[in-house]
């Protein structure tokens, strides 16, 4: 079982690192992946990837997520402050005499 886990979050991460963009719907359908977004979870927190999600209704007006990955021009520079990491762009200027 741990083998198909890989092999589907493998193929979820090329297909995103393609340029394409995955629903849970399509990732059934291309890799049977039931459980996309535990893939996507892993995929963010143990591989580090840049993973949006885009949440969209479908013509029944039911909400369905779609996700895509931040190129890495679009990230923002991470610093550590005070023991966290803060986007750069949030620190607080600092001043040396």
């Amino acid at each position: 079982m741990k083998r198909t886990k890989n092999t589907q979050r493998s193929s979820i991460q090329k297909f995103l690192q393609a340029g394409h963009t995955l629903t849970p719907l399509e990732a059934l359908s291309l890799f049977g992946a039931y459980r996309l977004a535990a893939h996507i979870e892993v995929l963010r927190n143990r591989d580090g990837m840049n993973i949006v999600t885009t949440m969209h209704k479908d013509v029944t007006g039911r909400s369905y997520a779609r996700y895509s990955l931040l190129p890495v021009t679009d990230v923002v520079p991470h610093q550590m402050s005070n023991g966290r990491m803060v986007p750069m762009n949030k620190m607080e200027p600092i001043y040396h005499a």
